[in-house]
């Protein structure tokens, strides 16, 4: 181990000469150590001895093999776990899971990034809480329990992840693959597939947000994305497809924008419930524009309760019932050149009036 320190350049040095005649001087910049860690031969035989170790601005490399931790970080600032890749090193957090420990619990902690890992086996791959900064990437959690991803009043990246097969909990609660409570979080290039329950659930009354770009969530055994309380989502570039019940969920006073996706092949449950693209209910409000939402088994679009809509330049085809249900007096639908067509039991139902001229589709 060694630590090397990189010294700030001219402007640095017209500080220190400032400092010298009693002005305001400037400190270094400091590059950490780099921490090894395998099964023999590095610094380390365990992440968590590694973590113990490490000071600010470290990187902690982690070499090929399987590690059965249930790694902490609390109050920790500044630090880099790097796996080999994560068809190299197997973080197993199964020993942690009748204590109800995660794989990887980060706490109170600033400027964390984790990635080349896969993840198995845990009660939480990963549960981030009270932390900023956090990310997450390049990295796979499969057959985790309740949930792969938990996200609490954290700011943070995920990017480059799959996150599959999470199962419920041994109580037989959750199987979520990616929930986030009261945090503000960007997602880019994930896939989240094969939950027992939703693939993802934003959630809260803090206006929790997150940005999904490039993002598929498919074949999950409840609804794909789902919204609640006071969340708020932007959707692009993505696919939502396969999933049981609904796509995309929105209930409470969520709000959404969902721009050039596809929204397609959604199902109805086990019992026989819904099978919708996208579900707009409570007194939700979303922005649909530029997106396919096609062979559904039930709706395109659902509008219900007192939802507002504006639905814009969709192509909306192929659905198994409408390809927009409107439910209620309450409803605001507003939008334009839409393409409605070939669906099985109508273009525009339940109350065709609520769509304004220029709407697209027709009975």
């Amino acid at each position: 181990m060694s630590r090397q320190v990189v010294r700030v350049g001219l402007a640095g040095i017209l500080s220190l000469a400032v400092l010298a005649v009693g002005g305001l001087g400037v400190g270094l910049t400091q590059v950490g150590n780099r921490l090894t860690v395998c099964a023999s031969g590095c610094d380390f035989a365990t992440i968590q001895a590694a973590v113990n170790t490490a000071s600010a601005g470290d990187t902690i490399q982690v070499q090929a093999g399987t590690y059965k931790e249930n790694v902490t970080l609390q109050e920790r600032q500044n630090l880099t776990l790097q796996g080999a890749g994560s068809d190299q090193v197997t973080l197993d957090g199964s020993a942690g899971v009748a204590t109800q420990k995660p794989a990887l619990f980060v706490e109170k902690s600033q400027n964390i990034t984790v990635e080349g890992f896969k993840i198995v086996g845990s009660r939480r791959g990963v549960h981030a809480v009270e932390s900023t900064g956090l990310t997450l990437k390049n990295s796979r959690l499969e057959n985790n329990l309740r949930q792969a991803i938990l996200i609490n009043l954290t700011q943070a990246q995920l990017s480059d992840l799959v996150v599959t097969k999470t199962k419920a909990d041994l109580d037989g609660e959750n199987g979520i693959g990616v929930n986030i409570f009261d945090s503000q979080v960007i997602m880019r290039n994930a896939t989240i597939s094969e939950s027992a329950d939703r693939g993802l659930a934003l959630q809260g009354n803090n206006n929790p947000t997150l940005t999904m770009d490039n993002a598929t969530v498919s074949n999950n055994k409840f609804t794909g994305v789902a919204l609640y309380g006071s969340a708020q989502i932007t959707i692009r570039n993505s696919t939502v497809s396969n999933n049981l019940e609904e796509g995309i969920f929105l209930t409470d006073t969520a709000r959404a924008t969902i721009t050039n996706n596809q929204i397609t092949e959604n199902k109805k449950s086990a019992g026989g419930c819904c099978g919708s693209g996208i579900v707009a209910r409570g007194a939700s409000r979303v922005t649909i524009e530029g997106n396919t939402i096609a062979r559904n088994v039930e709706h395109g679009i659902w509008v219900g309760d007192g939802a507002g809509v504006q639905i814009s330049g969709n192509t909306i085809q192929n659905n198994g019932e409408c390809g927009i249900w409107a439910d209620g007096i309450s409803i605001m639908i507003s939008g334009s050149n839409n393409t409605v067509s070939s669906n099985v039991k109508g273009q525009l139902c339940g109350a065709p009036g609520k769509f304004p001229k220029g709407f697209g589709g027709g009975k």
